[in-house]
């Protein structure tokens, strides 16, 4: 079986991102049980939030329903140039800051815009960089291609 030489460099570089990649947020979902008690914060089914039925849940897998509304989900994959603010604006949202597993954006930075766009249209997170940013502060420098968590 033959293997395309494009796809093999892709999965070359996933393979040593994921080995060299900076620590980021820590992801804290697999330590941190759901709201058991029903408590203020309650988590419901990011699949069918609230009475309208909503999707939370958007790329990455990220998103979660909480008192009947979707919290911050990301948007498609975006060329990392701008603002979050300018973004979400652009889909008819607002930004969300931290509000997506706490970071306001996550991004992809390889050596060219197709690498990036590619890893980040296949929604591998692990190799993305999670960025803790203001929603004004300028995606430009940080990466080639950006999700940014906004809210609907």
């Amino acid at each position: 079986m033959k293997t395309h030489p494009s796809l093999f460099a892709a999965a070359l570089i996933v393979l040593a991102v994921l080995a060299c990649q900076p620590p980021g947020i820590p992801d804290e979902s697999a330590d941190s049980p759901e709201a058991a008690d029903g408590g203020e914060d309650s988590k419901e089914d990011p699949w069918h939030c609230g009475e309208e039925n909503l999707h939370c849940v958007g790329p990455l897998g990220i998103g979660e329903c909480v008192d009947g509304e979707c919290q911050g989900r990301l948007t498609f994959c975006r060329l990392a140039s701008g603002t979050c603010s300018e973004i979400c604006a652009n889909e008819g949202a607002v930004c969300a800051p931290n509000d997506c597993e706490g970071a306001t954006a996550y991004l992809w930075d390889y050596p060219t815009q197709e690498e990036a766009d590619g890893i980040c249209s296949a929604a591998i997170k692990e190799a993305a960089t999670p960025w803790a940013i203001g929603c004004d502060d300028e995606l430009s420098g940080l990466g080639k291609t950006a999700n940014c968590c906004c809210l609907w």
